[in-house]
């Protein structure tokens, strides 16, 4: 039954999409994925309860699609695939890469032990937040929450720091607790 549900093509992809926030339909137009496709697979989702369509307040005044209660639920099925897939990332240059996925794949690397914090990271334009417990970590879209520390830079140079635990370059700006950054920095399983 849960195939039923969840088994199609782009449907996993969506949700991973859907992880750290609401996006809208144009937002959600992934690489090969056709418009009319992405209807299909959106209806779908929403007649079995995992997302829901969303009003935003002016100024934005758009309509996005947001998971559900029940469509968070996957969450651990998506982390679970993510660590199975990144086993066959040979030659992360040559692929794709969104600052989405990667803010994503940090609820999975995450080994814990780090005090509660907020890291607010800037990947290129992309903004997160980044709400670390000992035992947890939880990625959503755009700042919010009094930040710790504050990390901004571009996408690929930050990509090489948080999935590869490589140093932090100069093209990197850090304000805040930078101690703290490192220290969770640290607990992030590289991406091998």
């Amino acid at each position: 039954m849960a195939l039923d549900v969840v088994g199609q093509r782009w449907t996993l992809l969506l949700i991973r999409e859907l992880l750290p926030g609401p996006r809208r339909f144009t937002d959600l137009r992934l690489p090969g994925l056709t418009p009319n496709v992405l209807s299909d697979r959106l209806k779908h989702l929403n007649e079995v309860g995992l997302i829901e369509q969303q009003d935003l307040p002016p100024p934005a005044a758009r309509t996005v699609w947001a998971l559900t209660d029940r469509g968070r639920q996957l969450e651990p099925a998506i982390l679970a695939l993510g660590a199975f897939g990144a086993s066959y990332l040979q030659q992360p240059e040559g692929l794709t890469l969104s600052p989405r996925w990667l803010m994503v794949s940090l609820q999975r690397r995450y080994q814990g032990g780090v005090p509660a914090g907020v890291v607010h990271l800037t990947l290129g334009d992309s903004p997160y937040s980044v709400t670390v417990t000992p035992d947890s970590l939880t990625v959503r879209d755009g700042h919010t929450g009094d930040p710790t520390v504050t990390v901004a830079g571009p996408m690929l140079d930050l990509a090489g720091v948080l999935a590869r635990g490589q140093a932090l370059p100069d093209s990197v700006t850090v304000s805040g607790d930078s101690a703290y950054l490192m220290r969770w920095l640290a607990t992030l399983i590289p991406v091998r």
